[in-house]
């Protein structure tokens, strides 16, 4: 519901004023957000405030993340952004804790571009080239991947050996999936349902029509995870091993798609080629917060009972 109270938003350096309530003292008229958190968790805190904000005015509260977002790049570790069409892009991420994640995040009117063959196995620095038409890529994109290639070259069964992400398969009509070409909206539970959720793996959550806070974790060795608001704004959570590793605003109209697979080790002695590598068992979690009021279509799936590049399909 619209306030009645005046919506207006100022912004000074990295603070953006809005209003609280209908006070007209300085104190209960307005509110101070940061928008240059020094953690995951502030920025979290951040997020929470400019969803309220959401509700009275949606074009400050995207023009305030639009201020964020630099620093939520930070802390998210990207490391490489290429637009692909207006509010259209892909991501690269190198979540320091090894690998890199690749996001792909669009108007559900654009469709998707990539598909789990361009990226899951294959080099993301290649991918990017080929996305920019042949630009040099980031230092910090070659750098991550460097990381990535040297992990993977583990010959023993190593605890602290690296993770690895790529994105899952969605294919254009007629390729395994149907695609939607146009915003989701609350009617559409039963089309989330056939065309989205996820058919097989060890664990599925079909959970369309969603409003409040909800999320799903399981230990395993890959999972999945889409989410398409279609009122308000929300905030993606991803977790690995237990520890929060990003945070994303997510708006009405987006459609956002997650791949997560863990870290991998050689199943095989040092002097001996394998030939495959294996993935280890580790807690895979996906959170959607900040989501009272709002109205979301949601799905994930965990996949354990595979092995090494088994484990990529899309349940």
């Amino acid at each position: 519901m619209k306030s009645k109270c005046p919506s207006w938003l100022g912004f000074l350096l990295t603070v953006v004023l809005v209003p609280t309530g209908c006070s007209d003292t300085p104190e209960g008229a307005q509110a101070l957000i940061s928008l240059a958190p020094s953690s995951l968790t502030e920025a979290q805190v951040t997020l929470q405030q400019l969803d309220r904000l959401y509700e009275t005015d949606p074009e400050a509260a995207r023009e305030a993340v639009r201020k964020l977002r630099p620093k939520l790049d930070e802390l998210n570790h990207l490391v490489a952004r290429v637009e692909i069409a207006p509010e259209h892009f892909v991501e690269f991420y190198d979540p320091q804790a090894g690998g890199i994640l690749i996001a792909e995040r669009a108007p559900i009117e654009n469709g998707r571009l990539l598909r789990d063959m361009d990226v899951a196995g294959h080099s993301a620095v290649e991918l990017y080239r080929r996305l920019t038409g042949g630009a040099t890529p980031p230092e910090a994109l070659v750098q991550a991947e460097a990381r990535r290639e040297s992990a993977a070259s583990s010959r023993t069964h190593d605890p602290t050996a690296l993770e690895g992400f790529a994105l899952e398969h969605v294919g254009p009509p007629g390729d395994d999936l149907p695609s939607v070409t146009q915003s989701w909206t609350g009617t559409d539970g039963q089309l989330w349902r056939d065309t989205v959720c996820f058919k097989s793996g060890d664990r599925s959550d079909c959970l369309p029509n969603r409003t409040g806070n909800g999320g799903t974790a399981s230990n395993a060795k890959t999972s999945f995870a889409e989410l398409a608001p279609y009122r308000g704004s929300v905030t993606m959570r991803r977790s690995y091993d237990n520890v929060l590793r990003e945070v994303w605003p997510i708006f009405a109209g987006e459609h956002w798609w997650f791949f997560q697979s863990s870290a991998t080790y050689a199943p095989c002695p040092s002097w001996q080629a394998c030939g495959t590598r294996e993935y280890y068992l580790r807690n895979h979690q996906w959170d959607v917060i900040d989501g009272e009021g709002d109205g979301y279509h949601f799905a994930t799936a965990y996949r354990w009972n595979c092995s090494w590049i088994a484990c990529d399909a899309r349940p």
